[in-house]
């Protein structure tokens, strides 16, 4: 699949398991395993919000424990992540 819409797994720079969680990398991008196939350049649908803010905790709020391991992996990086059917880019604030 083209993860994250740059031409196939080419560009990944390192591979993480959360859980039953893949998250791969791609220069500063994390990529969930669920959202591996999402094109961020052209998908409409993609729900961009700030680390840290207000948004952001709401989110964290809904979320199953194991979804927010595998949020807590971003540093510096966005993060893709497909949660409850929706598609977020976090964005660092």
């Amino acid at each position: 699949p083209d993860v994250g819409g740059g031409g196939g797994r080419s560009g990944l720079q390192g591979i993480r398991k959360v859980g039953n969680a893949t998250i791969y990398q791609r220069g500063n991008l994390l990529i969930a395993d669920n959202a591996a196939a999402i094109d961020i350049e052209n998908d409409q649908s993609v729900i961009k919000l700030k680390k840290f803010s207000d948004e952001y905790f709401k989110l964290i709020d809904q979320n199953t424990a194991e979804e927010n391991l595998i949020i807590a992996q971003q540093d510096k990086e966005e993060m893709l992540i497909v949660l409850r059917g929706k598609t977020y880019l976090i964005q660092q604030p």
